[in-house]
């Protein structure tokens, strides 16, 4: 009996000890994005939530633009949040996951109600846009239009109220997130106004670096079978609606 219940807490010794090492090697990555709103709050949970039914531990390490996909790709961080479609070519150590998280929509934004017909009707402007939003970039590039650059979304929208510019591009998510906080600080805003249509709408996919390319299949499946369920679009859609409520609502 002695023995019997010797061994019983060795082997119950052992047990919890190797839970406790499995516990200890949860994989984790870190995963790197712009500072904005939208990849603070609406890509980072998603990709929490999607990593967390892997039994992985994701981390959001918010950086500039630019420099979150140097990191990326060097390994320094694990991954990237949401990018457009190709970045995998300037960037050859990232893996894009082919799942869209969300599609985006780019817009012209005026203090004047009036028409813009599409890049040609850009290009009769002053333009301003927020560095490091490459398909801005690479539309102005494409279309010769001169711009400024700021570095911060809050800065854009300030540059185009102090009548610096006659229109700032913006993605639409990122722009009524400013204009919340310029409201929230007292700041009138409502002579911004969004000129339908966007100029280009783009899908934006997470990217992994390829030394984690063993959860390349896995996040698919995942992420897939968020959009197939309506999930994805829901997450989505919520932060939308309470994006335009926060807006909306009186000081």
């Amino acid at each position: 009996m002695f023995l019997q219940n010797a061994w019983g807490r060795i082997f119950g010794f052992i047990w919890v000890l190797a839970s406790f090492n499995a516990v200890i090697a949860k994989e984790q990555i870190i995963l790197s994005g712009s500072d904005s709103a939208m990849d603070h709050y609406i890509f980072s949970n998603i990709l929490k939530s999607a990593y967390a039914s892997l039994g992985v531990e994701s981390k959001f390490t918010p950086l500039p633009s630019s420099r979150s996909l140097v990191s990326a790709n060097s390994g320094l961080t694990h991954g990237e949040i949401a990018r457009i479609q190709g970045m995998n070519k300037k960037y050859p150590n990232l893996v894009q996951v082919p799942i869209a998280i969300m599609t985006s929509g780019i817009y012209a934004l005026s203090l004047h109600k009036r028409a813009i017909i599409g890049w040609e009707g850009v290009s009769t402007q002053k333009v301003a846009y927020r560095r490091g939003i490459q398909i801005i970039k690479n539309e102005l590039d494409k279309h010769h239009i001169q711009s400024d650059v700021v570095n911060k979304d809050r800065e854009l929208m300030l540059f185009l109220l102090r009548k610096r510019t006659d229109l700032i591009l913006q993605d639409k998510g990122l722009a009524i997130s400013s204009m919340t906080q310029l409201k929230a600080e007292g700041i009138d805003i409502s002579d911004i106004h969004f000129l339908m249509p966007p100029l280009i709408e783009v899908n934006l996919y997470h990217y992994l670096n390829n030394q984690h390319q063993h959860l390349l299949a896995d996040i698919t499946k995942v992420l897939s079978d968020m959009k197939r369920s309506g999930e994805l679009d829901k997450k989505i859609k919520d932060y939308f609606e309470q994006l335009m409520k926060n807006l909306n609502a009186s000081n």
